[in-house]
């Protein structure tokens, strides 16, 4: 039985909000007989301990380290970001090095749970396998998040190492396995393992009906769902702003948020500034991923944009976009990409980039009055779900990977 050790800072079980890709392909990783053993970090600051010790099934068990003032989407500034990436990667190193391990998967971002499996590579010789769901350095760099030219030479050499020294490096995107090519790994074992769609999508939505706090007028209307961070990178202003123009042509679609993010005060705020708040756009805080299929169910559409810079918009990968094809809810989308690319050759996109917010909104309401359209989008997104993005066969495409190194 091999063992295998995932490090990934932000990891969250179907009971969490969040997103649970790490999750999903570890059950999977257990259940095919492999020993895991995940070291992450507390989802907040409720944990007591330094440590503490789950067990998942017989052959997955998750270590949570005690935050220290940050967690992920929690208002920081960047030294308490980094701060907070550097002491996971540290003591993530010594939790670990007694453990029996075979492969190490250490998966950004942050960049920094390169550190410990770059140690045990280069002094121990333990195989890793680096898998990148971001672009960093380059986004945080570009976007003035990092400056300071020390620490981004710094960043810039773990990012060349991590890569250097990985036995494969698995990307969510082929467009990040192209950039990587770029940087000078012509011939590294680079595998695209995109983001995937769990079947209790399906089973989920059909059980019991939720109204999470709504009264039943607006639950009659036409629902467009944001599920996810709520952050400037992640396009909630825009999201406002449509809304407001939405409610200017009509009174019968609404917009409903869940989720968590530094913004969340900012953009509560700016609805009751824009007059939206509770009328048409409304607020649900964090969900589980376990209840995300039944908000999908009460919903036309599902809103996936991002915030107009071109250095986001290039490689984003919305898990919000798979969530939505595996309920069969049909994306409003104002980026390209090869999500997007996807959606718009199956018929299951209102793309509304380079749009104004009127026109936006019109192209939205035009959509969602269209029944015939809906329904056969549905079906459109649901069988991209099943066939493209299954969550068990791309786990078994890890599998591969793994056996292979």
């Amino acid at each position: 039985m091999k063992n295998i050790i995932i490090i990934h800072q932000y990891f969250v079980k179907p009971d969490q909000a969040g997103a649970h890709r790490v999750y999903s392909h570890a059950m999977n990783l257990s259940k095919d007989g492999f020993n895991v053993v995940v070291v992450t970090c507390d989802a907040n600051d409720s944990q007591k301990e330094l440590w503490t010790e789950e067990k998942l099934n017989k052959n997955l068990t998750v270590f949570r380290l005690k935050n220290n003032g940050y967690f992920h989407g929690k208002q920081a500034s960047n030294n308490e970001r980094f701060s907070s990436f550097l002491r996971f990667s540290f003591l993530s190193f010594f939790k670990i090095f007694f453990m029996k391990k075979d492969i190490i998967y250490a998966t950004s971002t942050p960049l920094t749970v390169a550190i410990p499996a770059l140690i045990f590579k280069i002094f121990f010789g333990k195989k890793y396998i680096f898998e990148v769901r971001d672009l960093w350095p380059d986004v945080p760099v570009s976007l003035g998040y990092l400056k300071n030219k020390f620490l981004v030479f710094l960043a810039y050499s773990l990012e060349y190492f991590a890569y250097f020294f990985a036995s494969a490096i698995i990307v969510v995107s082929p467009g990040m396995k192209d950039e990587i090519r770029l940087k000078g790994f012509k011939n590294k074992k680079i595998f695209t393992v995109e983001n995937g769609c769990d079947d209790f999508f399906q089973t989920e939505k059909n059980k019991t009906k939720e109204n999470f706090g709504l009264n039943e007028n607006i639950l009659k209307k036409d629902i467009v769902v944001y599920i996810g961070s709520i952050t400037a990178n992640y396009g909630i202003e825009y999201i406002l702003h449509l809304a407001k123009s939405m409610l200017e042509l009509s009174k019968d679609v609404v917009f409903l948020v869940a989720g968590g993010g530094y913004m969340k005060d900012e953009m509560i705020s700016e609805a009751e500034n824009l007059n939206i708040l509770n009328k048409n756009f409304f607020y649900l805080g964090s969900i589980a991923k376990e209840k995300v299929p039944k908000l999908y169910s009460l919903s036309k559409l599902s809103i996936c944009v991002v915030r107009d810079r071109p250095e986001i918009q290039k490689y984003a990968v919305n898990n919000k976009f798979f969530d939505s094809i595996a309920s069969g809810t049909p994306i409003c989308t104002n980026f390209d990409s090869f999500q997007t690319d996807i959606a718009k050759k199956n018929d299951f996109c209102v793309f509304i980039k380079d749009l104004d917010m009127q026109d936006a909104a019109k192209k939205v309401l035009e959509y969602i009055n269209n029944e015939d359209w809906l329904m056969e989008a549905s079906g459109k997104a649901r069988s991209v779900a099943l066939n493209q993005f299954n969550r068990a066969k791309q786990s078994k495409k890890i599998i591969e990977i793994i056996n292979g190194i």
